[in-house]
């Protein structure tokens, strides 16, 4: 069967067909001002914008060697911590390309005595020069930014509106970003990094009501198709949750970094590592010790470590040697472990024939040419012990 065949089945016209008439699609009348009129206007050189402004009661309460090491950063001055401002955006998607708007960009100028978020919304395309204009006064006005993976994100993205725009951008601030912070201090008790997530399990608050992060980039276009206010509203409720979090979460943090609040072992596991490659052992120690009482075995053998590493830092190698001991026992067979005890018994504690046992079983734990070395060393120590014990 041919193809005209085919098409006289389906009922299709087979010549002489009347043309295509243009159907006219009339584009829904959007009545802005439902949407402004919650979302007043402030004039710029370059337009208008449209901010929203609340006040939160959240303290930010940290000092600068506390951010600092939070951080993993060199201290901040006290200049530096004059003026933080807090950073979130909302995005028409996550990709981060030229595509990519954000249509709402919420700032959180923050002290101890509170968070004052305006949030800055884009209603069309034509204002992003407006906000982007007034988004740069505010970052000149700061001294600090504190973002949630806005490292990665929201301020490269901005960064990049900003050149689409002909814009010079803002101003390089030191930036704290939280998400790298939580990591470091939660990644052992804690699988899932969200905000919300970290809201929940270390704030013990639970977001009621709160839109989904998926369906955030439709509301714009949402709004932009047919002016309805609401679900926009949510993404605004939305992002005002995520400064105000984050500035509850640092000063979270903070507590537990300054003994101020207990932690739990698993997340004082996370304290101690952070102490330690921050150089300070005494803050490990005690971290490591609070992470040894966890019911999880990994955790106890890993604070073991911990406080090992602590004690020999410190100038206890006997304790050092005795908590690795204690960790070898509850992680089997680990090539690292076995080759600081060789080390420890080497260097330390003058044991050759103990620092041997250890080296023969670390195989993995250092490169075979240092093993080997370490061996044929430690076998001519023990040499020369046995000829002068006679």
């Amino acid at each position: 069967m041919d193809f005209s065949a085919r098409l006289s089945l389906l009922g299709a016209p087979r010549s002489r067909a009347a043309p295509l008439s243009p159907v006219a699609v009339e584009r829904p009348r959007v009545d802005v001002t439902h949407l402004l009129s919650p979302v007043p206007a402030r004039e710029t050189k370059a337009g208008k914008v449209y901010l929203l402004a609340t006040e939160d009661p959240a303290p930010f309460a940290v000092s600068g060697p506390t951010l600092a090491a939070l951080a993993m950063t060199a201290p901040f001055s006290a200049r530096e911590l004059e003026r933080p401002l807090l950073l979130d955006t909302e995005t028409t998607g996550l990709a981060g390309g030229t595509g990519t708007v954000p249509f709402v960009v919420g700032l959180g100028r923050a002290s101890p005595g509170g968070v004052h978020v305006e949030q800055a919304f884009l209603p069309g395309y034509a204002d992003e020069r407006a906000m982007l204009e007034w988004l740069r006064a505010e970052v000149e006005a700061s001294t600090l930014l504190v973002t949630f993976n806005g490292k990665s994100f929201d301020w490269p993205l901005l960064k990049n509106r900003f050149v689409m725009n002909r814009l010079a951008p803002p101003p390089e601030r030191p930036h704290v970003d939280l998400l790298h912070a939580a990591r470091r201090v939660f990644r052992r008790a804690i699988p899932q990094l969200r905000l919300t997530a970290l809201e929940r399990e270390v704030l013990g608050v639970e977001r009621e009501g709160d839109l989904d992060g998926a369906e955030i980039p439709d509301a714009w276009f949402d709004w932009l198709r047919t002016g309805r206010v609401a679900t926009v509203m949510r993404v605004l409720e939305h992002n005002a949750w995520d400064l105000i979090g984050m500035a509850k979460l640092v000063t979270a943090m903070a507590r537990l970094w300054e003994g101020a609040e207990e932690a739990a072992p698993g997340v004082a596991l996370g304290l101690a590592e952070l102490a330690s490659r921050r150089g300070e052992h005494a803050r490990a120690l005690g971290f490591g010790r609070r992470a040894t009482l966890s019911p999880s075995l990994s955790v106890r053998a890993l604070a073991l470590e911990q406080v090992g590493d602590a004690l020999k830092r410190t100038g206890d190698p006997q304790g050092a040697a005795k908590a690795w001991r204690e960790a070898l026992a509850l992680s089997g067979e680990a090539p690292h472990l076995h080759v600081a005890l060789a080390k420890l018994y080497e260097h330390h504690l003058g044991s050759p024939a103990i620092a041997r046992h250890h080296a023969e079983r670390g195989r993995g734990g250092e490169p075979e040419v240092d093993r080997q070395r370490r061996l044929t060393r430690l076998e001519a120590d023990q040499e020369e012990l046995r000829f002068r014990s006679g």
